[in-house]
């Protein structure tokens, strides 16, 4: 009667057909004498809630890790682009600063020659205005005398 409830059981469950055999069964440690009888429709029911809530679950988590994903790749994104303004910005900077250096050299240039100007305009005041009261061999520098033997 037992074999006969068995072969009952192994027709409903495919699972129990594929434990048939007797090898089978006793690798997988079920004793012919254990009779596995279907779960209540509320333990189907229970698990069946949760199958949903772990897909739910499963869902939300796939769509927080896309999300992520999307946000990380356009961070990194506008790094990139960060880095390249940067070294654009740097560039630019180290110009401007060459520049800068380059017209502050040539107004030093320009206030040297100014000055030297002044004082070679002063030179010539002072000489012509000496000469014109006769006194021009006695306040003209000595590189600008000129002998006329």
């Amino acid at each position: 009667m037992a074999k006969a409830a068995a072969a009952k059981l192994l027709e409903v469950d495919d699972i129990d057909v594929l434990l048939a055999d007797n090898n089978v069964r006793s690798a997988t440690g079920i004793t012919e004498t254990e009779v596995r009888y279907p779960a209540s429709a509320s333990s189907v029911a229970v698990l069946n809630k949760k199958m949903r809530e772990l897909e739910v679950c499963y869902h939300r988590t796939r769509l927080h890790l896309e999300r992520a994903t999307q946000e990380t790749e356009g961070v990194q994104k506008e790094i990139r682009k960060l880095r390249t303004d940067k070294l654009r910005l740097e560039k630019d900077v180290q110009k401007k600063t060459a520049l800068l250096e380059r017209v502050a050299a040539e107004k030093k240039l320009a206030e040297a020659q100014a000055i030297a100007n002044r004082d070679y305009a002063k030179r010539v005041e002072q000489t012509v205005a000496m000469g014109t009261r006769g006194h021009v061999g006695a306040y003209t520098p000595r590189s600008e005398r000129r002998c006329f033997v």
